[in-house]
């Protein structure tokens, strides 16, 4: 039985819940609200979205370094998480897409400096044994709060059918929720050795140099699965306008308000399927890291890779009935990826030089993220969302291919 964490492994949990309570209310309506209200053409999303992708990417890179040198994880998670509560409100004020363009970089500023500083924090806290248990732990109860987010979109979809808005100012509490909740969060005291480690802080090339092969290896596989992995609000644009074509779901429909019916059905569909997702997400993330611990990361992680593959080739073929089926899939794919990722740029980072190690690692991904979305936006403006997820499709697949080509063993050691 994996032994119990510890309690700031759980206040990590609680801040990032209610922060994706907030993020997940805005997300699911954010595209819809980009094309449709403010009239932008799918490029300029793929624009907000790869802007944003850039500015997570050199964030989470100097947070994880910066909180190595300075040896201070909790004031950059709190700044991060400040910055992202603000962002939310922001999209509500008038500006057209230039202001949602503001409004996610201040957000994802903060995602940026709060990210890496977390993440490391989290392997601060636990032994070597337990990364896969604490990222699993962390993650369902992250997904815990973007599910109570997605729920309450749809209320206030239902409450207030005719302006978007709203959604965007509620938002803002409880992330501010969240920002409390970092209060309550210390760093943990620094070993004598450790201290005097920090004197003298060494330069950024020599932890480059320091970090060992295999941490180099998944780098590099994971910045070609990062080409693959576009923004979720591709996937959200592709089901709302799935949805928008059906005529079916009619017991729905005579149970919502005829104004709600005629402004958002198909967006209300979009957000019960991404709750599906989420739904998925939460049930897996937890026991895929505690089974990581046991058989390695690499097997859990190619699954995830292929059911990700499969999902993004089904959307380019996507009814309104296999989206249900395709956005549950997506939730096993992250549920067995994400927090395992993790705790495999964790498993081969020096301790003392983690945050710089997980900075490094979300760097390259925020870099193939940024030309994936880059990539994906074109595609879907000149060709059509179904070339855009078949090439996703492919990308994806190539990742998968080179795990037993470069990866030495099949099985990564924890301890």
């Amino acid at each position: 039985m994996a032994a119990p964490l510890p309690k700031r492994v759980y206040l990590l949990g609680w801040i990032s819940l209610w922060a994706d309570v907030a993020s997940e209310m805005v997300y699911p309506i954010l595209p819809i609200y980009l094309t449709t209200v403010l009239m932008a053409q799918p490029t300029m999303l793929g624009l907000v979205e790869g802007f944003a992708a850039a500015i997570v990417s050199f964030m989470k890179g100097w947070s994880g370094w910066h909180s190595d040198r300075s040896g201070k994880r909790v004031p950059l998670i709190r700044w991060g998480y400040g910055l992202s509560a603000i962002g939310k409100p922001l999209i509500a004020l008038p500006g057209g897409w230039m202001m949602v363009f503001l409004a996610r970089s201040t957000d994802r500023v903060g995602k940026g400096l709060r990210t890496t500083a977390r993440d490391a924090l989290i392997t601060d806290s636990v032994d070597k044994s337990q990364f896969g248990q604490a990222f699993g732990l962390h993650r369902a109860m992250d997904t815990t709060g973007a599910f109570l987010g997605g729920v309450l979109a749809i209320v206030f979809l239902i409450l207030y059918p005719g302006d978007l808005r709203w959604i965007f100012l509620v938002a803002f509490i409880p992330g501010l929720l969240s920002v409390a909740i970092t209060f309550l969060v210390k760093d943990p005291p620094k070993e004598a050795s450790q201290s005097s480690e920090k004197a003298v802080p060494p330069k950024l090339s020599e932890v480059m140099k320091a970090l060992p092969k295999p941490y180099w290896t998944a780098v590099f596989i994971t910045f070609i699965f990062g080409l693959a992995n576009s923004s979720d609000t591709f996937l959200l644009l592709r089901a709302n306008g799935v949805f928008a074509e059906t005529t079916g779901f009619g017991w729905l429909r005579s149970l919502l308000p005829a104004e709600v019916v005629s402004n958002h059905f198909p967006l209300i569909l979009t957000t019960l399927a991404y709750l599906l997702y989420n739904a998925f997400y939460v049930a897996l993330a937890y026991p895929a890291g505690i089974v990581s611990d046991r058989i390695g990361r690499w097997s859990v992680i190619a699954v995830g890779w292929i059911l990700y593959s499969a999902v993004y080739f089904g959307f380019a073929f996507a009814g309104p009935t296999s989206v249900w089926l395709l956005f549950l899939f997506y939730g096993v794919y992250i549920g067995l990826a994400d927090g395992v990722s993790k705790a495999l740029v964790a498993d081969f980072s020096p301790a003392a030089h983690r945050g710089t190690a997980l900075g490094v690692f979300y760097f390259a991904a925020g870099v193939a993220a940024i030309v994936g979305n880059f990539l994906a936006g074109w595609i879907w403006t000149v060709y059509g969302p179904q070339p855009t997820f078949l090439a996703g499709a492919g990308l994806a697949l190539a990742a998968v291919v080179l795990i037993p080509i470069l990866v030495r063993t099949t099985r990564t050691r924890t301890a």
